[in-house]
């Protein structure tokens, strides 16, 4: 049996429809009936104790926290010093700071998101890889040519060019002189 929430806390105090709609067995924010079976596991149901939510709003309102955290190291890892600055943010948020940094920087939310995923990653290290050995085998390339073609693969973006999309900026290569040390 669902534990429903305490009614007597002041939030529910101050937003007395909210109360209303949970003692009706209805979710307070889209008003569709409450249904033991739709809550996916304890945590859900923890959830609905503390907030009255449904499932699916759940699902819209909280964000995973495997995904903010991808989401977070990859703005960190890859972003400019703006996205950098959210990626830190978002790792200092609660979830619902979390949710609006979200919901304010869609772009950039599903740009970092997708960076993660296996397949873009993997992608994107197998361009790498065979740029530079094409650099190499075909055309016997210096370290000046070598730079450039890391500075378009990173252009080019993970797999589709996304990162040209946010505005943020590649490394300048018109004052290279050939690079010297590769990490």
């Amino acid at each position: 049996m669902l534990e429903k929430p305490n009614l007597n806390k002041p939030a529910f105090k101050i937003f007395p429809n909210t109360a209303e709609q949970i003692t009706q067995g209805k979710c307070p924010t889209c008003k569709e009936e409450i249904k033991e079976e739709d809550f996916r596991d304890k945590l859900s149901k923890k959830e609905f104790s503390i907030s009255g939510m449904c499932q699916k709003c759940q699902d819209k309102k909280i964000i995973p926290r495997e995904e903010m955290l991808s989401v977070a190291n990859s703005m960190i890892k890859y972003g400019g010093s703006f996205v950098e600055s959210l990626g830190k943010a978002l790792l200092q948020a609660d979830e619902n700071n979390q949710q609006k940094i979200k919901n304010a920087f869609p772009k950039y939310w599903k740009q970092y998101k997708e960076m993660n995923d296996k397949k873009t990653d993997k992608t994107f290290k197998e361009k790498y890889i065979k740029a530079i050995k094409e650099c190499f085998e075909i055309s016997n390339c210096n370290s000046e040519e070598l730079g450039i073609i890391i500075d378009k693969i990173y252009e080019d973006g993970f797999e589709d060019g996304s990162n040209e999309e946010t505005g943020e900026q590649s490394p300048d290569t018109s004052h290279k002189e050939g690079l010297t040390e590769l990490d």
